[in-house]
């Protein structure tokens, strides 16, 4: 995808889901500078390179892996539920598959729902 435009409906198709959701998400992704939105063209995908993907999937992890433990260490969720959302996800049989894509999605945002959460509450 990276280098080519994303129709709002195709992607709405392909996951079997509304439009909503994706303009939604499309929007978080250009809040994030991932996605541009071009007028009368739709979002586009800048191409970024394997090194910068590479950094943010590394820091993402740092941080997602600080936050679970500050969570387990302050016992505001417990480990075990962390690991049965994780476990959910390593599942997921084949990610080409939009059914288990949407697994996959579904079982992320419940891990992150579950475990890193609580702490925006503090």
């Amino acid at each position: 995808m990276q280098g080519q435009f994303i129709k709002e409906t195709d992607l709405a198709a392909d996951l079997g889901i509304s439009r909503t959701p994706v303009r939604e998400a499309l929007m978080l992704l250009v809040s994030e500078g991932l996605v541009e939105l071009i007028p009368q063209r739709g979002a586009y995908v800048p191409a970024i390179s394997g090194r910068e993907i590479s950094e943010l999937m590394e820091l993402r992890s740092v941080l997602e892996s600080y936050a679970s433990r500050l969570v387990i260490t302050e016992k505001r969720v417990p480990a075990e539920r962390m690991q049965t959302t994780l476990d959910l996800q390593a599942a997921v049989p084949d990610y080409d598959d939009p059914e288990s894509a949407r697994h996959f999605i579904r079982s992320g945002t419940l891990f992150h729902n579950s475990s890193l959460t609580p702490l925006e509450a503090s």
